[in-house]
């Protein structure tokens, strides 16, 4: 998908495109979120573990909730891990793998105790 964006956009960019015709929209990319919602005391950084990288997605404050947009290399992976590492504190929650795909999004609930902390995927309503 990206190679055919970038082709289109080679053609459009050296005038080959034919003259007076509408050029087709380049395809979206590919998208997928996490929202995070934090019950634990403690302020939380959140991260994305994808085939043995972790991404920082963000911070986010005690008893409020955050989205993030996950790292496209995420996307279509069968190996996804989410974690929470409370701020100032030595314990850390990292959930088992998730698959995700285009236009879903992964929910994580970051609990007081964090090995009841839940991650589940669903379909974006918006997407």
């Amino acid at each position: 998908m990206r190679m055919r964006s970038i082709a289109l956009a080679l053609l459009v960019g050296s005038g080959m495109w034919p003259a007076g015709s509408v050029a087709p929209r380049a395809a979206e990319p590919d998208k997928a979120t996490v929202s995070v919602t934090n019950r634990n005391l403690l302020d939380v950084d959140v991260f994305a573990l994808v085939g043995g990288e972790r991404y920082r997605l963000g911070a986010v404050v005690t008893s409020q909730s955050a989205v993030f947009d996950l790292p496209a290399r995420a996307i279509g992976s069968s190996d996804v891990r989410m974690a929470a590492d409370p701020v100032g504190s030595r314990e850390t929650y990292t959930s088992e793998a998730v698959t995700v795909r285009d236009g879903e999004q992964i929910t994580m609930v970051v609990a007081n105790r964090l090995p009841q902390s839940t991650v589940t995927v669903a379909r974006m309503a918006s997407h």
